[in-house]
């Protein structure tokens, strides 16, 4: 089965983003107790989750594509969905580009 796609559209530029690795990362992220961190890189269009024991723990990328857009601690909080995550995505891009 093919991967499906979005697009976002900031500032007259075009983001896809990998639907099928989105759904995978929203899925992993809400069922990791402790803390996790979804990134997105805007090269590539994948999204991902690394999850860490603590919160004091997590990746350096040095590629400037890839954007941490959803972080949490090991604090109890409600489950992120979809339309969530892909607003948080074109929120932390449009930041990005203001800068």
């Amino acid at each position: 089965m093919a991967d499906k796609f979005t697009t976002i559209k900031i500032a007259g530029k075009e983001y896809k983003v990998n639907l099928t690795m989105a759904k995978k990362a929203v899925k992993e992220y809400n069922a990791w107790d402790d803390a996790a961190i979804i990134y997105y890189d805007m090269a590539d269009e994948e999204v991902w989750t690394n999850t860490y024991s603590g919160c004091n723990t997590w990746d350096r990328y040095h590629a400037k594509s890839i954007i941490n857009v959803a972080s949490k601690n090991n604090l109890p909080i409600r489950d992120m969905g979809m339309d969530e995550l892909l607003d948080k995505i074109e929120h932390t891009i449009d930041v990005l580009n203001w800068w």
